[in-house]
């Protein structure tokens, strides 16, 4: 992954990028089954769910959560 890191910030290129939101996602979706919290007030679980979708190609329903934060954990794992 491209990416330059200095003492006051990290600049992220190319597919980095893709491979940095899915993680976000990824976080976004484990904290809203740990605690049924969102990380900002605009952001839905459909939201995360369809981002999630984009990376993972499988179309996932709200109930299917859990399912779609292990799926894009593994897409990131394989990204790695």
């Amino acid at each position: 992954m491209p990416f330059k890191h200095t003492a006051n910030a990290t600049v992220i290129t190319g597919d980095s990028v893709n491979v940095y939101r899915a993680m976000v996602t990824h976080s976004a979706l484990g904290l809203n089954i740990k605690t049924g919290m969102l990380p900002n007030r605009q952001t839905k679980v459909s939201t995360l769910l369809a981002i999630a979708s984009e990376y993972t190609g499988h179309r996932y329903k709200r109930h299917q959560k859990r399912m779609a934060h292990t799926d894009l954990g593994k897409w990131i794992a394989a990204q790695r």
